[in-house]
């Protein structure tokens, strides 16, 4: 069988097995990583918490950790177009079939231990032991977790070995779940912090470190904050990537570092994995300068600022979904200086998420919006509310509405040379299922 095709199915089967919805609490991961004899505790790993920048972030870790030669399982979350890309050992999807080992271990505990059976755990749960129930059997020197939506009882939390928490900037997002401010979010986050363990923060500013450094304090874990112990210099900045200098706690400055990853956010980004690297090298000694700059060279993290050329355009594709990676992607085209008479903009957004101040953000920036939804997502905001939304968001009379997506950047592409695409991952995962298309066509 084709392997997107098998992953479909392996996909099918995770959601009948689960119980519906987001379900805080662990104690049905618990029991089912119990039952697999604790997979959990057979690995060492890097714990990744955050907003936005915990994929960029994770897959820098990975990328560096691979050029200094060592075997490393990446899990992370969303997928774009197949769920093998959750869990990549050195880069590469395990095969379909490496996951039916361990969902033929999971069924039989879901239908035979009474109380599985009767709470069932969440699609996150089920896929999360899936993932550790894999990572232990193919033993990698180190993995790369990527929580899900929260910390404190996110289904990664569960994790025994972890040789350092790291945790990227963050914003309002979940907030139903992880609380209305950012101090309650913050709290949320940094309970992952371990006695003993390296924890690394990007920062949020005095009120924020200050609650890290206290967290790190009550649990005896080893705080680093990346906004007060680094200097970043942006050299260079374009759809291609970015170029910058570094210089933290007083080591030798590294210079002209190279990241492929476009966006300002994006050398806070790497420069935290450095700082985590550094931290891990004590463990992990091949972790050199060489390989520091030939993992940021090599990284790779589709749907984030993801350019696809096209005659003197392109199409771009973000996973902003939130007004904090939203006003990231603003600022960073902002600062290419960018020109809105050459930029369309395609958005969808998901039904449970308020919209309006990131639609009102990019309006300066783009001539006219495209509103879409995502196909067979019952989550998904209607394309037609979404442009009444819109419109009283400062676009007035420069909303169109094309329900299908793809088509909807088919006709922007038709009438501007640039097109950005965000607003949901789930979004960008269909249009880059599609990208031949557009890239195909003339400008």
């Amino acid at each position: 069988m084709d392997e997107l095709l098998a992953f479909e199915e392996i996909e099918r089967q995770l959601i009948s097995l689960a119980s519906p919805g987001i379900r805080p609490g662990l104690a049905r991961l618990s029991r089912l990583l119990q039952g697999l004899g604790h997979p959990e505790r057979r690995f060492p790993s890097v714990l990744l918490v955050g907003t936005n920048g915990k994929g960029s972030t994770a897959a820098t870790l990975s990328s560096c950790l691979r050029e200094a030669g060592y075997r490393v399982a990446l899990y992370t979350s969303p997928h774009l177009e197949s769920l093998g890309e959750r869990l990549l050992l050195n880069g590469d999807p395990l095969p379909s079939s490496s996951w039916r080992t361990s969902l033929e271990r999971i069924e039989p505990l879901l239908r035979e231990d009474r109380r599985l059976a009767s709470d069932r755990p969440s699609y996150f749960e089920i896929l999360t032991a899936l993932a550790f129930h894999r990572i232990a059997e193919i033993a990698p020197d180190l993995a790369v977790v990527e929580a899900g939506m929260g910390g404190r009882l996110d289904a990664t939390n569960v994790l025994g070995d972890v040789r350092a928490t790291v945790c990227t900037p963050l914003g309002l997002d979940h907030q139903e779940y992880l609380g209305g401010t950012l101090e309650a979010i913050a709290a949320e986050k940094f309970a992952v912090l371990r006695p003993g363990v390296p924890a690394l923060y990007a920062g949020g500013g005095t009120g924020l470190n200050e609650r890290f450094r206290k967290q790190a304090a009550r649990v005896g874990a080893l705080p680093w904050i990346h906004e007060t112990a680094c200097r970043l210099d942006l050299l260079d900045l374009t759809l291609q990537g970015v170029r910058f200098h570094r210089e933290c706690d007083g080591r030798p400055p590294l210079r002209h570092l190279e990241f492929p990853l476009p966006g300002l956010h994006q050398p806070t980004n790497a420069s935290l994995a450095l700082g985590a690297l550094e931290h891990l090298s004590v463990s992990f000694p091949r972790l050199g300068e060489e390989a520091l700059r030939k993992g940021l060279r090599s990284t790779r993290w589709p749907g984030r600022m993801e350019w696809f050329p096209r005659g003197e355009g392109g199409l771009l594709l973000d996973g902003a979904h939130n007004p904090h990676g939203v006003e990231a992607l603003a600022r960073s085209l902002e600062a290419m200086r960018t020109r809105r008479s050459s930029w369309g903009l395609v958005f969808a957004a998901m039904g449970d998420k308020e919209i309006a101040p990131s639609l009102r953000r990019l309006a300066p920036l783009f001539e006219t919006l495209w509103c879409t939804t995502v196909p067979r997502c019952p989550r998904a905001m209607a394309a037609d509310a979404l442009a009444r939304v819109a419109r009283d968001s400062g676009w007035a009379d420069r909303v169109e509405v094309e329900p299908d997506p793809a088509e909807a950047v088919s006709q922007a592409l038709s009438r501007f040379p640039s097109v950005t695409a965000c607003g949901s991952l789930f979004l960008v995962g269909i249009l880059r299922g599609h990208r031949a298309n557009f890239l195909g066509a003339a400008s």
